[in-house]
């Protein structure tokens, strides 16, 4: 809880800064993961999230977390393909 409006946008802005240092690839990930889990059970989350590592997992993107982490800098992520609506 927030006393005031602007304490609140000042903490969101923060905690989407932090996402948005991440890779777009693992955030893109974490979010089709929470999607999917809200409709299935925990063995079959479990499951996807084992298949969805294994086929869009990035070694370079995990690297490069792990420099900016050491580094405590953002790391240089390169964005995702664009998507056809």
């Amino acid at each position: 809880l927030f006393d005031t409006q602007e304490e609140m946008i000042t903490e969101v802005m923060k905690i989407a800064k932090n996402i948005a240092s991440k890779s777009p690839l693992a955030v893109s990930g974490c979010k089709t993961l929470i999607n999917y889990s809200r409709d299935h059970s925990t063995s079959d989350v479990l499951d996807y999230i084992a298949l969805w590592n294994a086929s869009h997992f990035k070694i370079e993107d995990v690297m490069e977390a792990m420099r900016a982490q050491k580094d405590k800098t953002d790391g240089k992520f390169p964005e995702l393909p664009k998507r056809n609506a």
